[in-house]
């Protein structure tokens, strides 16, 4: 480019007005001149591009041209080019849109020849303080006439090609300025070497107004290509609020781009909780390329989804944001977290995730979590969360009865009433957690969990495998638990019955099925034809209506011969997907559980066989078509070889005469005891009866009693009554023996006469069973469950019977501490109190007595429940025991609300020689009749301690009772002194039963503390061993008790 003369107009002026006007119009030509200088690159390039299109037959020769042109360096200044004009073509080459394909060649040959081009502008000042280039048209002879043009142009090439998405001019200025970097070595003068390669590519663009990153993400054409290009240079994402940018905006696409490149710890906390926070933003693309977004219909979901997968560290999400992905329930992006930091690394590092799930009533998360996480259905946790001082480490399922109330800036945790419609997803959670549970852990850990989540929970399993079966036949007792539990709901007019199971069974156990020798059947001809049995499939059918839809593990020790139906075993099998299979069968065939029916597959996991040795049932158990393999889910095989037992004979008068023993009548019961007593009781029945029944007033709220012993049954044997009430197909079916009535044990006939309504009337006013309300085991032997209502002894129950038939309406609650009369430890009876304290008893009572109370567990929790209000009862060590000191009983001097109890004979004289200081009140404790307890070996009449206390447990009971008809709103006094005389608590428990007992105890001196049934509320004044006096009988023999409301006013203060 040559430079140029300009002649002056004003020649003919004066020499003075000639310099002036020559000067104005310099200044004027100058400013013209640059003008065009700055359109002159624009100019070329328009020039270029028409010659290119004039030979689109030989673009190469275009090409050829053009880069010889654009290339032509001579040394002379006046045929040599001007930079800062190839500058502007290359400038011109970048912002356009059209005549992409030679605007491209033209730029590529510009930055293949001057490769800092891209990264410099024209501007006076440094480009940017960050790149490290000066301008170069003022520090270098590139420039023919550096005065001559405009030197305020701030716009760099590179930057405008990120801006317009030219991905392969990017990818070549890049790569140029690279080759060119390694030509700088030591040398201080080379334009590059203030500066570095990063420096230059995270500059920004002062005309721009920013870097290329940015640039490159709001590109219309390929933006992630482009993008891709610069995310090559390592660093350039560092620092750089690009990503953020793109998060902000919901780009997905451009985010996943950052990502793919590995930068520096990009799923940082912040970033991810950046996008948590704008998932429900709207997606802003603006004048923005579309392929910034995926076509996902969530593009914010799918940048949250992949910044963590690209997390670089397991414990890289925070509580904070875990918290928010289990709220919004985003279990995309928690399946994503799991498959990045494996099951094991999350285990360690969260242990609250279920909790939390459970907390925000979040149901495919809580699905997860039990899954992957079972132990944590059994890990006491604290959720995250503005609890402050009410932080606390509970069971998940004890965060679904929970709910965080922060009214008034008082936060406190508020139980949460039954689910309602509305809230269905606690029903489901709670379902879920505790099938689970039912499945994961052992029996002597799930009640307790459940207990302390504050969840209510029905029967864990069905056992009935300590049933003496060789006394009562299996059927008896199968029909009359069935019976009596239709009769409990008729009554009670809940439709589930006395017993109420969940709907996943851990295992349902059956006592051996022909221990019975009478009923044994031998082989004969034509087995064949003779009926099967079916109780056991008469108990799962009873089950099914019980909601039961899955038993974990069956255990059926069947007959010998003529055992239950293969196919319909198979049928239940599939039917409750029974996991663990124990059916004692001799030589079953696998067959059975390979039908594809309506009702699938078998399920079973552990499969117990047992051989007669016969080589067939072996070879086809082995089978590959038909045998074990064939249950693909059998993890565990175990063969038992069970020799046949050859019966040749049975001889009956082997056999003992076991008595059918008759349901308990607690009328008969009291009346037993005592004659006057019993009949006030029936008086006070009917009283409460009445009240009860009027519109208006307030209901009795009946006592409640705890019973801590070894479980209570309240079934009996009315198989009578089933073949009355039951389908005639039941009582059909009954096969052997069974239908022979000269083989039923002294079976007691039913009433004819009266009807069933009279009949179900009557055994639920004067049964055990109507009056239990809650019952929990606290037993497990090896790894079994013993269920409280299906004890193996009577002991329990026989306790149950004085208690109720003391109070008549009292409600009893059942606590499990013992397999048999023995077994009991401190351990399980502390729990068993706190359980009793939960239900919020009014009466504890404690029929046995230990040898030891490790770390005084028990003696704390007998504390703990005498500080409640309540009162509690427990047996001296008078029955023989060789022991040092008797427990609960040695308590009683630290706990005032501990009444221990001696047993006396009905003439007052102790069964056992006992320090008075060592008991509280003596009782009858001989010879006293408490029921024989049916399908269990047991006597009519029973002694010991253990009975007075029982005892006094209903008088205590029938005390309150009293005390709440004299006054329906009493409410006693919840915290109590108990360790000194009960004085300022008037109103207590305590205080009430403590002043009646007083005022029972005998005149005599020499029966001390010899507390009489008869004289409770002053009906009579008897002497211990002399019958009533003979003021208080009638003419024709009865005693003459006096009315209800008459003791109710005179003893117990009722008004009106």
């Amino acid at each position: 480019m040559t430079s140029t003369t300009v002649p002056s107009k004003n020649a003919k002026r004066s020499k003075d007005a000639k310099e002036s006007d020559q000067d104005n119009l310099g200044t004027v030509l100058k400013i013209e001149w640059k003008q065009k200088l700055d359109s002159l690159g624009q100019s070329i390039f328009d020039e270029l591009v028409r010659m290119y299109d004039e030979q689109k037959d030989s673009k190469g020769s275009a090409i050829t041209r053009i880069k010889a042109f654009l290339t032509s360096d001579h040394k002379d200044q006046y045929d040599s080019w001007d930079d800062c004009v190839r500058w502007r073509i290359l400038f011109s080459a970048m912002r356009t849109d059209g005549s992409r394909e030679v605007a491209d060649e033209i730029s590529n040959i510009i930055i293949d020849f001057r490769p800092m081009f891209a990264f410099m502008s024209l501007g006076q000042e440094k480009n940017n303080p960050s790149t490290g280039l000066t301008t170069f048209c003022i520090n270098r002879s590139w420039c023919k006439n550096k005065t001559a043009h405009k030197t305020d142009e701030y716009t760099i090439p590179f930057h405008f090609a990120a801006k317009k998405g030219r991905h392969n001019t990017v990818k070549r200025m890049i790569n140029n300025i690279k080759e060119t970097f390694k030509s700088v070595g030591n040398s201080p003068d080379h334009p590059l070497s203030g500066t570095t390669l990063l420096k230059l590519v995270q500059a920004r663009c002062l005309e721009l107004d920013n870097i290329p990153l940015a640039l490159a993400q709001r590109a219309f054409k390929t933006p992630l290509e482009t993008l891709e290009e610069l995310l090559k240079v390592p660093g350039i994402a560092e620092g750089d609020k690009s990503l953020k940018m793109a998060i902000e905006n919901g780009w997905d696409s451009v985010v996943e781009a950052f990502l793919k490149v590995g930068i520096e710890t990009p799923a940082n906390d912040d970033l991810i909780r950046e996008a948590l926070k704008r998932l429900d933003d709207k997606v802003e693309l603006g004048n923005v390329g579309a392929s910034v977004c995926s076509k996902a219909e969530n593009c914010r979901l799918e940048i949250v989804k992949s910044l963590v997968d690209h997390a670089d560290s397991p414990d890289a999400l925070s509580e904070t944001v875990v918290e928010e992905i289990i709220k919004r329930d985003l279990t995309e992006v928690w399946e994503k977290w799991r498959e990045k930091a494996g099951n094991d690394s999350v285990r360690e590092i969260y242990l609250w995730p279920l909790h939390m799930a459970v907390l925000y009533e979040k149901v495919e998360f809580v699905k997860i979590f039990v899954n992957d996480y079972p132990e944590a259905l059994s890990r006491e946790a604290a959720v995250p969360g503005p609890w402050g001082t009410e932080k606390k480490d509970k069971y998940p399922l004890w965060y679904n009865n929970r709910k965080w109330d922060d009214k008034e800036g008082k936060g406190e945790w508020k139980v949460i009433a039954k689910p309602s419609a509305k809230q269905g997803n606690r029903t489901t959670i709670r379902n879920l957690i505790v099938t689970k549970m039912v499945h994961e852990l052992d029996m002597d850990k799930l009640p307790d969990i459940l207990h302390r989540s504050n969840e209510p929970f029905d029967d864990l399993c069905f056992d009935i495998s300590k049933f003496n079966s060789a006394a009562y036949r299996i059927s008896d007792i199968v029909d009359s638990l069935i019976l009596q539990d239709k009769n409990s709901s008729q009554n009670d007019k809940d439709e589930r019955g006395m017993h109420r199971y969940e709907s996943t069974l851990k295992y349902v156990a059956f006592p051996p099925l022909d221990k019975m020798v009478p009923d044994r059947e031998a082989y004969r001809e034509n087995m064949n034809l003779q009926r099967g049995h079916d109780e056991v499939f008469r108990v799962l059918n009873w089950l099914l209506t019980k909601k039961v839809t899955k038993i974990i593990k069956l255990i059926v020790p069947d007959r010998l011969v003529n055992p239950h139906d293969d196919y319909k075993m198979a049928e239940f099998v599939k039917r409750f997907k029974i996991e663990v299979l124990d059916w004692k069968v001799l030589d079953l065939s696998i067959s059975i559980f390979n039908f594809d029916d309506h009702l699938g597959k078998a399920e079973i996991t552990e499969l117990y066989l047992y051989s007669s040795g016969k080589r067939a049932a072996i070879d086809h158990w082995f089978d590959k078509e038909n045998g074990v393999e064939k249950l693909s889910q059998l993890k565990k095989q175990r063969l038992s070889d069970d020799a046949s037992q050859k019966i040749t004979s049975v001889d009956p008068s082997e056999l003992p005469w076991y008595p059918s023993p008759s349901v308990a009548d607690l009328s008969k019961i009291a009346s037993r005891l005592s004659s006057p007593l019993a009949d006030w009781l029936t008086k006070l029945a009917e009283f409460i009866k009445q009240r009860n029944s009027r519109p208006g007033k307030i209901r009795h709220k009946p006592t409640k009693v705890a019973i801590l012993d070894n479980g209570v049954l309240s079934i009996s044997p009315i198989s009578k009554q089933v073949d009355a009430e039951l389908p005639v197909t039941i009582s059909e079916e009954r096969t052997g023996s069974e239908a022979i009535s000269g083989n039923v044990l002294n079976a007691k006939p039913t009433d004819t006469n009266s009807s069933p309504e009279q009949r179900k009337e009557s055994v639920g006013n004067n049964s055990l069973w109507s009056r239990i309300k809650a019952g929990r085991s606290f037993v497990d032997g090896n790894l079994n469950f013993s269920p409280w209502q299906f004890p193996s002894d009577p002991h329990g129950t026989q306790m149950a019977n004085l208690i109720c038939a003391i109070d008549p309406s009292c409600e009893i609650y059942v606590a499990r501490v013992a397999e048999d009369a023995f077994g009991i430890n401190a351990k399980n009876v502390a729990k068993a109190i706190q359980w009793a304290m939960d239900e919020n008893v009014d009466i504890i009572s404690m029929s046995f007595v230990l040898g030891e109370d490790p770390d005084r567990v028990m003696e704390k929790k007998i504390i703990e429940a005498g500080k409640a209000g309540i009162v509690m009862t427990c047996s001296t060590h008078d029955e023989g025991s060789r022991i040092q000191k008797a427990y609960p009983a040695s308590s009683m001097g630290d706990c005032i609300a501990l009444l221990v109890l001696a047993a006396c004979d009905e003439y007052g004289k102790l069964l056992r020689d006992i320090e008075p200081s060592l008991y509280s009140y003596m009782l009858r404790g001989q010879n006293v009749p408490a029921g024989v307890v049916e399908f269990i070996q047991s006597s009519e009449k029973i002694s010991g301690s253990s009975v007075a206390t029982a005892l006094a447990a209903g008088l205590c009971s029938l005390i309150l009772t009293c005390a709440r008809l004299a006054d329906p709103n009493r409410q006693f006094d919840t915290e109590v002194k108990i360790d000194k005389e009960n004085k300022d608590h008037p109103n207590s428990r305590l205080h009430i039963v403590r002043e009646h007992l007083d005022a029972m105890v005998s005149n005599s001196k020499d029966h001390s503390n010899y507390v009489l049934l008869e004289k409770f509320g002053g009906i009579a004044e008897p002497a211990p061993g002399e019958g009533m006096k003979p003021g208080s009988l009638s003419k024709v023999g009865n005693v003459a008790t006096p009315p209800v409301t008459t003791v109710l006013k005179q003893r117990f203060g009722m008004k009106g």
